[in-house]
């Protein structure tokens, strides 16, 4: 999405910026510094283990540009989200984690649950 201002409004905008910066005078590095660090909300990768419904299994990250992603050897550990008793998702099946709650949950999967 693309927001367009008009050249009275960008002006107005940039002296907001810079009466504020002169005020505070270095205070901008400050407040990016307190700023917290928020852990990746979504992961892309493959299942080096079957993933079981009551268990959890490593999966590598997968990065890159779009459309060309591969391997970059990290791994993140990744847990069963409302999988039925008795079922897993076999090793080596790509999927998307999301971070929910502190921890990565298997939120799609290219292949479907099988019994275990």
């Amino acid at each position: 999405m693309v927001v367009g201002f008009s050249t009275k409004d960008a002006q107005r905008i940039g002296a907001a910026v810079r009466a504020f910066e002169r005020e505070h005078r270095g205070a901008r590095h400050l407040i990016r510094r307190r700023a917290p660090q928020l852990a990746q909300p979504f992961f892309l990768g493959k299942l080096d283990e079957d993933l079981k419904h009551d268990d959890s299994a490593d999966m590598s990250v997968w990065s890159g540009v779009a459309l060309s992603e591969a391997d970059n050897t990290s791994t993140v550990t990744v847990y069963p989200w409302k999988f039925a008793d008795a079922t897993k998702i076999a090793s080596g099946a790509f999927v998307i984690a999301a971070l929910i709650n502190g921890i990565y949950y298997v939120i799609y999967s290219d292949t479907c649950p099988v019994d275990e």
